[in-house]
């Protein structure tokens, strides 16, 4: 059943909602002196609907949702955005495991007309203040407006199928290719190719020469052995 709590003054409450057996707490509202004056609050449970295909869903569905969904209404305009009213909120953890369990958790918000919205997004609340409350664990959170409340696991951003965008690779200084390697070497290699040929050219050439001397001695030999020698 809803809660209603009419505040007058300047004073420091602390409003609680229960379940219908009064057996659990399932919020507790805190909000200090001088923050507010003269307002009525409702603080309610949410129906099951909201946090299984309502804008909540996507938390319940992963398994991040970790406390009921508390509804907050005030009757006029609170200004909470200094921070100093909180929220404090059972979690389903063991109370010997409730700091290190609530590291990682937080409060997240969503208004009462897109409570009901599956494509709703969610807004993020401070990371949670891990207490222990009549042995259970509670995630405490400032509240800076008042809406839907839930404390969950963090959300993860879906990319795109596409993946996400690359900046260009620029190459650096010592990957680019070094020009005056590549022209130093293609001219050894025209010098190489060169230089051969031209040994090889004079190798063949000597050769030729050696051949025509060993031709020339020949004939002179024969020449000497033919011509009658004098008595």
């Amino acid at each position: 059943m809803p809660k209603v709590y009419s505040i007058v003054g300047d004073v420091s409450v602390s409003l609680t909602a229960q379940s219908n057996d009064n057996a659990t707490v399932l919020a507790t509202l805190n909000i200090p002196a001088n923050s507010v004056t003269d307002v009525t609050f409702v603080i309610s449970s949410v129906a099951d609907s909201v946090f299984q295909a309502g804008s909540f869903a996507a938390l319940f569905s992963s398994g991040k949702l970790r406390s009921p969904l508390i509804s907050i209404t005030p009757n006029s305009i609170v200004d909470a955005r200094l921070g100093s009213i909180t929220l404090a909120l059972p979690v389903n953890v063991p109370s010997s495991n409730c700091s290190s369990a609530l590291s990682t958790m937080q409060g997240y918000a969503v208004s009462e007309a897109s409570a009901n919205n599956p494509s709703a997004v969610l807004d993020p609340m401070s990371p949670c203040t891990a207490t222990v409350q009549n042995g259970q664990c509670v995630c405490l959170f400032a509240v800076t407006h008042f809406s839907t409340f839930a404390v969950g696991d963090p959300i993860v951003t879906k990319t795109s199928s596409s993946g996400p965008s690359k900046d260009p690779v620029i190459p650096s200084e010592s990957s680019k290719p070094n020009i005056g390697a590549i022209v130093g070497g293609v001219i050894g290699a025209i010098a190489l190719v060169v230089i051969s040929a031209f040994v090889i050219m004079k190798m063949r050439q000597r050769s030729r020469d050696m051949a025509g001397d060993s031709e020339i001695s020949k004939l002179a030999g024969k020449e000497m052995a033919t011509t009658p020698q004098p008595l």
